[in-house]
């Protein structure tokens, strides 16, 4: 649009459309600019141009008042003190209440947010213990099946849907172990692809993935409003369709650019597309004359006594010493060695 206004103005072209479009860049606020092209786009319905012209309003919004809609202000969440008073016995209940958004490997007793429905009540803890399954904050078998679980949950209760984003934003608060919090965004992220979170909430956990979520966070608010626009999904995804729905995350280390020595797999792939050549042969070696003769000493009858258990294999190169009985009875072999009777 600016580029057309500019084209004009070279060749002083002057008509009541290039003027319409000079109001609207320049004399118009950019809140009802781009108001006007989300107009535009919901009447021709362009489904991706209207995500990406309500994710520029947002954040024009948040600019101006994102201090509303901090994740603690969420008037459904409980306060601290409701939330450890709703514990039955408990040795310390002020620390308890503590760490109510705060990660834990420790289950919950009660969910965070305010429900009145009596199945998400219920279900409440259980999907807790699957956030932490996925994440790896317990140790449970089969993380991918716990997430395919919590969306279905999900999905059969809307009260549920705002519980499991306030949960899973519990434990990446303060949570020691980057790998749970990688899994854990991988998990905020399949949430965001199946259902959207209530119109009360929409806000709040916005700002907090525009304030909190690893780069590049745009991911996450385009799933976001991609969903606030569709609704949410009829099925839970698949356990092999997870892979699809998540990104690379955390991102591919850069590799180690120093020479390494190849391990046995790489030298024998690397053997294998050469040409083969018959190796070299060694050259012969000289013919050498044995350095050490071994001679027998006498087994028999003849020695008796301490002399019998001398008998024994003696090099004469090494020149030993051998007792004077016994040296009567050394017979001279040569380089075979011949057991007497």
């Amino acid at each position: 649009m600016a580029d057309v206004i500019t084209r004009a103005a070279d060749i002083n072209y002057v008509c009541d459309a290039v003027n319409t479009l000079r109001t609207y860049l320049y004399e118009y606020s950019e809140d009802r600019f781009v108001k006007m092209q989300l107009q535009a786009a919901v009447a021709f319905k362009d489904v991706e141009r209207i995500t990406k012209k309500t994710i520029r309003l947002k954040e024009l919004f948040f600019a101006k008042s994102a201090d509303m809609f901090r994740f603690h202000k969420y008037n459904q969440l409980l306060s601290m003190e409701e939330w450890a008073s709703l514990k039955f016995f408990t040795m310390n209940r002020d620390l308890l209440a503590m760490g109510m958004l705060k990660a834990t490997a420790d289950s919950i007793h009660a969910p965070l947010c305010n429900i009145t429905d009596k199945l998400a009540l219920k279900a409440a803890p259980k999907v807790f213990k699957n956030i932490q399954g996925y994440m790896g904050d317990r140790k449970l078998q089969f993380p991918d099946v716990l997430a395919v679980d919590l969306i279905k949950s999900c999905l059969e209760m809307k009260q549920l849907r705002d519980e499991v984003y306030c949960q899973i934003i519990k434990q990446l608060t303060e949570n020691p172990n980057p790998t749970s919090v990688s899994r854990g965004w991988n998990l905020m992220l399949l949430c965001l692809h199946s259902f959207p979170p209530n119109g009360q909430f929409e806000n709040f956990l916005e700002c907090y993935i525009r304030d909190f979520a690893p780069e590049p966070r745009a991911k996450y608010i385009y799933k976001m409003h991609t969903t606030l626009y569709g609704g949410a999904k009829q099925v839970a995804p698949d356990v092999s369709e997870l892979a699809t729905i998540l990104p690379t995350f955390p991102r591919k280390m850069k590799r180690n650019r120093q020479r390494t020595q190849p391990n046995l797999k790489q030298k024998s792939k690397l053997l294998r597309l050469l040409p083969r050549r018959e190796a070299p042969r060694p050259p012969p070696r000289p013919h050498r004359r044995p350095h050490r003769r071994w001679t027998k000493l006498w087994s028999g009858s003849i020695l008796t006594g301490k002399a019998r258990s001398k008998v024994q294999f003696v090099s004469v190169t090494s020149r030993r010493r051998i007792k004077p009985e016994a040296l009567k009875l050394i017979h001279w072999c040569g380089t075979k060695t011949w057991r007497a009777g």
